[in-house]
């Protein structure tokens, strides 16, 4: 039951924030640096401690990212869950060999703000449950990307 005064959800909303960050992953699986200036807010506010925050400072680490790793930028998406304008994707990472879940908040059509956790992918575990439905290595050969240089915006 939701709680008295809890807010109204809009899920032909979520489903268009879901679609917007989906669409920004395969643009940087193609290395469309384009998809920054379409897809992120120019004051973007970036919770992961290796990246500064701001459009222009994502944009150059993915462009320098592409240039050093084709492939670094293409995911595995496991699952993706919205609740208002927060958008969380669970994915795999294999040239990194990480699962990674990133949180992004949009507003206006616009990535506002991301947070991620990463976590290696370990070689064994103690249960035998998979961490994703596809193993890294069957991803990697999968993975349809752009070996072209980045597209220029």
């Amino acid at each position: 039951m939701k709680p008295a005064g809890a807010p109204v959800r809009d899920l032909i909303q979520e489903e268009r924030n879901k679609k917007i960050i989906t669409d920004f992953l395969d643009g940087n699986c193609k290395q469309d640096l384009s998809i920054f200036d379409t897809y992120v807010a120019a004051d973007l506010i970036q919770h992961d401690p290796s990246l500064a925050d701001g459009r222009i400072a994502i944009k150059e680490f993915c462009r320098q990212l592409f240039q050093s790793s084709p492939t670094a930028m293409c995911y595995h998406v496991e699952r993706v869950a919205a609740d208002g304008n927060l958008v969380w994707i669970h994915h795999l990472s294999p040239a990194r060999q990480h699962a990674v879940v990133s949180i992004f908040r949009l507003k206006d059509g616009l990535i506002r703000e991301h947070w991620d956790v990463i976590q290696p992918i370990p070689e064994t575990s103690l249960n035998p449950h998979p961490m994703f439905n596809i193993l890294a290595n069957e991803w990697e050969k999968q993975c349809e990307y752009t070996r072209a240089k980045p597209t220029a915006s």
